[in-house]
């Protein structure tokens, strides 16, 4: 009597005992970086079941319907911009629900480039060449110029992100001496890039030479005369440095 009671208890446990499918996430891929908030979903489980999803950021809670009595789930789902952390479950009939996690980035805005330096037909010498922007999640800057086909490139990965930030450039243009130089610029944050517009300067690194001056005075007025060499002339400044003047600097031209 005591072997029959035995079976009928083992029997009825094997009977309540649930039975679990596995569920498999092969989309969206965990710490995965994706350029859309329009992110591909694909699930699948042994048995046709229905398939729900939970952001953790927005739902508070709550579970949201995906697909209905299938084996495969395929669907695309709007995510934030930046961090999303995703539950995902799977119910088949009276059987537990098997529940994964994932979690992934979303950056699907480009860099926004709002200006460069120098501007167009500029005078430079070793630089600055800088680039103000935004962008959130830059990883690296890269700054192209050269002439007639032949270009160089410099690239920092110490700019840094944010909103109206700034990246400097210093160059050495020693073979550009004389000549007209293109430059422009590439950001880059590791899904999307940005590139500016291309900027035509003029390379001087020869100092200008003063050949020779006269100054003439008469009554209160004093006259200049200077002898220079120099190709990208501008202007002259004379600095008048006496007691009553405090280095007052005068511009002749």
């Amino acid at each position: 009597m005591k072997k029959v009671i035995l079976a009928l208890v083992l029997a009825c446990v094997l009977i309540v005992m649930p039975i679990v499918f596995a569920l498999t996430v092969e989309r969206p891929e965990d710490d995965e970086t994706y350029n859309s908030r329009l992110v591909l979903f694909s699930l699948s489980a042994d048995e046709k079941s229905s398939f729900y999803y939970m952001n953790e950021n927005l739902d508070s809670g709550r579970w949201r319907k995906l697909c209905d009595k299938t084996e495969t789930c395929v669907k695309k789902i709007s995510a934030l911009e930046g961090e999303n952390s995703f539950l995902l479950k799977s119910v088949y009939g009276d059987s537990s629900p098997e529940t994964e996690s994932v979690s992934f980035f979303v950056d699907s805005k480009k860099p926004v480039i709002s200006r460069t330096y120098p501007l167009s037909s500029y005078v430079v010498n070793e630089g600055p060449f800088s680039v103000r922007y935004s962008e959130d999640n830059l990883k690296e800057v890269t700054l192209y110029y050269g002439n007639d086909g032949d270009i160089e490139e410099k690239s920092s990965s110490e700019c840094v992100s944010g909103k109206d930030k700034q990246c400097d450039f210093s160059l050495e243009l020693e073979d550009y001496d004389g000549q007209y130089l293109e430059y422009w610029f590439m950001l880059d944050d590791g899904i999307n890039n940005a590139t500016s517009r291309k900027t035509r300067v003029k390379v001087d690194l020869t100092a200008p030479t003063i050949d020779d001056y006269s100054i003439t005075a008469n009554d209160n007025n004093v006259k200049f005369i200077v002898d220079i060499t120099e190709e990208n002339f501008k202007d002259v400044l004379i600095e008048d440095t006496s007691v009553l003047s405090r280095n007052y600097f005068i511009r002749l031209i």
